[in-house]
């Protein structure tokens, strides 16, 4: 995961030396600014099971998503610079628990709900479709349609916090068949644009989205003649 400001790499790494799982934290030149020892921090959380980086909050503190797979799952603040870390809010109004036919929001862990930087809003899978809530009101902004079994890609909010990426099943398409998958924005008012128009896409056509630091543009993978290539979607 990349930091909004563009200057920091986190990703998850073994060491297989001393059975340590670590979190590193490196600069944009290539420098070690912080190993965190995971087992360590996971002793001292609250639930017990697996941990999967889901993103940067802001430039220090990351969301991490902690429990056991595939349904349990819930999320908390960490910053790995100095260790200390807040729980979030887990028990939405008709969260989504059932077993998902594919990987669903996290990969290994199971997320299903991704917190806007201020954590007052959050996007989070109902059975009624993907909700975005706002945490201050604790009622929901709009509702998305979608099929949650097919889901793989998690949503993305943008660095400067005033919209997120996420695909879906189009509109245009019929919501029985679930055969035509597009790329949208949706804005924290819970306006809604679609961004492509392609045809015949399933649920694994788009994954990893990652935002340009001035968010006007998305970086992802497409599948192509059964091949991932790298595309940027310019806002």
């Amino acid at each position: 995961a990349v930091s909004p400001n563009g200057q920091l790499l986190a990703y998850q790494a073994l060491n297989k030396a001393y059975q340590d799982d670590l979190l590193l934290i490196v600069s944009s030149n290539g420098k070690v600014e912080k190993q965190y020892n995971m087992a360590a921090g996971i002793a001292k959380w609250p639930v017990n099971g697996h941990y999967s980086l889901q993103q940067w909050l802001d430039n220090e503190r990351l969301i991490i998503s902690y429990g056991n797979r595939p349904v349990d799952a819930t999320s908390l603040v960490l910053d790995p610079f100095n260790g200390e870390w807040q729980s979030l809010k887990s028990d939405f109004p008709d969260f989504f628990t059932k077993v998902s036919t594919n990987p669903f929001w996290g990969k290994f862990v199971v997320s299903r709900a991704v917190f806007h930087p201020t954590l007052n809003l959050v996007i989070y899978a109902s059975y009624d479709g993907i909700v975005l809530w706002d945490l201050r009101s604790n009622q929901p902004i709009v509702i998305l349609e979608d099929n949650l079994d097919l889901a793989i890609s998690e949503p993305v909010w943008s660095p400067d916090g005033r919209s997120f990426i996420i695909d879906l099943f189009s509109s245009t398409s019929n919501p029985k068949e679930y055969t035509n998958r597009n790329i949208f924005q949706v804005f924290s008012n819970g306006d809604l644009v679609q961004l492509t128009n392609f045809t015949n896409r399933y649920s694994d056509a788009f994954v990893d989205y990652v935002w340009s630091p001035d968010s006007h543009s998305v970086a992802f993978w497409i599948l192509e003649n059964n091949i991932y290539q790298l595309a940027v979607l310019n806002m």
